[in-house]
């Protein structure tokens, strides 16, 4: 692939004006001007549109905004997160702010602008979303793998009643978010389970087999026996390559109709659960790819492959974050490193190495609050404590390293 030039300016010092770095003698800030009121990075003109959307500097896939400014995506996930809480934790949100999401979406914004993030990714209050860029997202299926059995469902995509609640579905979303201009972009279901041997070792049963144990008079198994007749040598690969294809073009079609100039990224795909079939169906309706990586480390050999499947679309690092154990929970969600200072270096690691490869759109740290999961005793970590408390050496550290990205952004040579 190719690379930037070697990082050659400096991060600015701490403590300065909102998102405010220096680059090469200059200073980017939102309040001289150098930076427009989404982020964008003025040195960067396009022709203004009113909306996100995509588009190159020099060799460089990017993120416009719609004042017409390059923009390089750096987002916390998961905001909403601070309402959902299991029975320990501390109510952080009715107790600092009553609950009030106008209250806490000012102060989060504060918070956010100031440790140099530039938007809130998905999962966010609508109040936040009319301070921030951010994500609009859907779950067309109930495939995520987040979900409990219960929950959890392959539907029969084939069938024209699925067909018109996924876009419903869509429908909805795109209604919700219309005509606000900090509107990146759309997701649809969240790390869905496509890979037919990690469905079946985890839920007993893949989306092919669930069609193809359909009753008789289903569409989904008179879609299947069809297609088994007209390929006798086919593979169960084969067949869930035509149920992708059905999905997207049903959840896609009804994307681009709703808001044509939209920029949709789709699903958000887990590391090692992106079947080639399925990317390829996907390539048809969406704009980006959305990649959820897993491990500490930049996943490069996972971000090259997905972005040779797609003939050359960005990508887009969704959700990911490495964590570090505290004195009351020692089992974290992502990859546990020893402590903060650790999970700063691998952050600022894990950065450079993101914008050396020129078709990522951007990097999105999951969850800004912690939260436990209903499993006693397993952190979902965020910069800030259950109490509303900071990390003081990560929010320090994700700060400085979130400005030397955007130096970084703002050295790309344009030609």
């Amino acid at each position: 692939m190719n690379r930037l030039l070697p990082l050659k300016t400096r991060i600015a010092a701490l403590g300065g004006a909102l998102l405010s770095l220096t680059i090469c003698g200059n200073v980017f800030s939102a309040e001289d001007a150098q930076l427009d009121s989404y982020g964008g990075v003025m040195a960067y003109e396009f022709e203004p549109s009113g909306r996100f959307r995509l588009g190159k500097i020099g060799d460089r896939h990017c993120l416009i905004t719609p004042e017409g400014h390059g923009f390089f995506s750096l987002g916390v996930t998961h905001t909403s997160g601070v309402a959902r809480q299991a029975g320990e934790e501390q109510d952080w949100f009715a107790g600092k702010f009553n609950s009030d999401w106008e209250a806490f979406s000012q102060h989060t914004a504060r918070n956010l602008s100031s440790w140099g993030y530039n938007n809130i990714g998905y999962d966010s209050p609508r109040e936040l979303r009319q301070l921030l860029p951010y994500l609009a997202s859907t779950h067309p299926t109930a495939t995520s793998r987040w979900r409990p059995d219960s929950q959890f469902s392959f539907p029969d995509v084939f069938d024209p009643v699925w067909q018109e609640e996924a876009k419903k579905d869509i429908q909805v979303m795109v209604e919700r978010e219309r005509g606000n201009s900090r509107l990146i972009g759309y997701y649809w279901t969240d790390i869905p389970q496509w890979d037919l041997v990690k469905a079946k070792r985890m839920r007993g049963a893949n989306w092919v087999e669930t069609i193809r144990n359909l009753p008789d008079t289903a569409p989904g198994k008179i879609a299947y026996q069809a297609f088994a007749k007209e390929n006798p040598d086919h593979t169960d690969e084969d067949f869930l390559g035509v149920i992708a294809d059905i999905y997207y073009r049903v959840v896609g079609e009804e994307n681009r109709r709703l808001d044509p100039e939209g920029i949709v990224f789709g699903e958000r795909y887990l590391v090692g659960d992106f079947p080639e079939v399925v990317v390829k169906a996907a390539l048809p309706w969406i704009d980006a790819i959305a990649f959820q990586p897993g491990g500490a480390k930049f996943d490069e050999k996972s971000c090259d492959r997905l972005y040779e499947m797609s003939g050359g679309k960005p990508i887009f690092l969704c959700d990911h974050q490495a964590s570090f154990p505290t004195p009351l929970f020692r089992e974290t969600m992502w990859q546990q490193l020893p402590d903060q200072e650790a999970v700063g270096e691998a952050h600022r690691q894990y950065l450079e190495a993101a914008l050396a490869e020129p078709y990522i759109l951007g990097y999105h740290r999951c969850q800004y609050v912690d939260r436990f999961k209903d499993r006693k005793g397993v952190l979902k970590q965020g910069l800030l404590k259950a109490d509303g408390t900071p990390y003081e050496v990560l929010v320090k550290t994700v700060t400085e390293n979130n400005r030397m990205a955007l130096d970084a952004f703002a050295a790309i040579p344009t030609e």
